[in-house]
């Protein structure tokens, strides 16, 4: 009997114990739960079928939202955002230079390259800014600064008189008189008769050419005369004798006819060779080709006229930009006296159509200025070429024409 009572206690305990672990977990699961919003109720199955399709969760990747896309209207929407910020930029940009030109002019021109400087940091390619930093410069007698300055708002606008006018100005000023008179010419083109920036321009032409005319007739002056040479007479003198007595000076034993002598060096000049005259090239494809061409027909007259007239007068500008100079030009004036005048014509309408040719041919000494003027008259006698003589003249800058 006692047996069959501790079973049963035993099933009254294990039962109390499942009964208290049920009531745990019920207790668990309420307290996940609250809070929580109940989920929507089921719908039937017809409804589910009616909404969706069985493929839909497979295939739909967006694109119908893609279509309904404002592109135009999401642009927009940055241009908004970003252009209040462009905006400060700039108008800090304009402060920061105002201020500079404050400075200016107040005379402290330190202080305004300092404030250009801050304005180019916020605006690089602000052209305004880079003149008048150069103009700045310029006062500082800092003319390569200030030629570098005026360089890079030419770079932004090529047509900036302002720029030209200090460019050129710190140029003359660094003794770049070639360089400085293409940017005066260029004001000419670019402005109107009643420009200041034109007659300030035209004056430093004038100032120029006076420069050169003076170094030009400084340098074909007359040098100075030298001094005569000392002639020198050797005499022979006898040796002192034993008992000290004087030596007594003993004239050299020449000829009456000799004169005496006078010393002077003689330096032997090499013996001449013989060179084999080069073949004229042919026409050049490059610059580079072109002056390496050019320097090996320095000793060939002849043969330099050839090869000049060789090229197409549309092809000088191109093969001539770079290299030609006031040397190149007089070097093919000179070669071209005695050749037919055709080939003289074409020669000298490919010079004057090269940039720059009416600056450097100021450079000419007075023979090849000379020279020039002689094939002109000789083409002259040809009838029919008025015009092309005459716009031939002036760009050699020769009077009459």
């Amino acid at each position: 009997m006692e047996g069959i009572k501790d079973i049963q206690r035993q099933i009254r305990h294990n039962a109390d114990e499942l009964n208290q672990f049920v009531q745990d977990v019920y207790a668990w699961e309420d307290d996940c739960n609250a809070g929580r919003i109940a989920p929507p109720g089921r719908e039937s199955k017809a409804a589910v079928a009616q909404r969706t399709s069985a493929d839909s969760h497979t295939y739909d990747k967006g694109y119908v939202k893609w279509e309904k896309f404002d592109v135009d209207k999401a642009l927009r929407e940055v241009d908004e955002n970003e252009t209040p910020r462009a905006e400060d930029q700039r108008q800090r940009g304009e402060s920061l230079r105002e201020k500079g030109n404050e400075m200016f002019r107040a005379g402290r021109y330190a202080e305004a390259i300092q404030l250009y400087s801050q304005c180019l940091d916020v605006n690089p390619s602000d052209a305004k800014a880079l003149s008048n930093r150069a103009a700045a410069a310029f006062k500082l007698k800092r003319f390569t600064d200030a030629e570098n300055d005026c360089s890079a708002a030419l770079a932004v606008d090529p047509d900036n008189a302002k720029a030209l006018m200090r460019r050129g100005m710190s140029r003359a000023s660094l003794k770049k008189i070639r360089s400085a008179l293409i940017d005066f010419e260029h004001v000419l083109r670019i402005t109107k008769d009643t420009d200041a920036s034109r007659k300030e321009a035209e004056q430093h032409i004038a100032t120029l050419r006076n420069r050169v005319a003076d170094q030009q007739s400084r340098s074909s002056a007359p040098p100075a005369a030298q001094m005569p040479r000392r002639r020198l007479v050797i005499e022979e003198v006898s040796e002192s004798s034993d008992d000290g007595s004087d030596a007594q000076p003993v004239a050299a034993s020449l000829p009456s006819s000799a004169s005496p002598v006078e010393v002077c060096e003689k330096v032997a000049s090499p013996a001449p060779i013989d060179d084999v005259p080069p073949a004229v090239p042919d026409v050049p494809r490059g610059p580079y080709e072109f002056e390496r061409s050019y320097r090996s027909l320095q000793n060939h007259p002849d043969l330099l006229f050839d090869f000049m007239r060789k090229i197409p007068v549309g092809n000088y500008a191109r093969l001539l930009g770079t290299c030609i100079d006031a040397g190149l030009i007089g070097r093919c004036v000179q070669v071209a006296r005695g050749h037919d005048h055709e080939g003289i014509l074409h020669v000298l309408k490919g010079l004057t159509s090269v940039p720059r040719f009416s600056i450097l041919a100021m450079f000419l000494d007075d023979d090849e200025r000379h020279a020039a003027g002689d094939l002109l008259g000789a083409l002259a006698e040809d009838d029919g070429r008025s015009s092309e003589l005459s716009s031939i003249g002036q760009a050699f800058s020769l009077p009459g024409y």
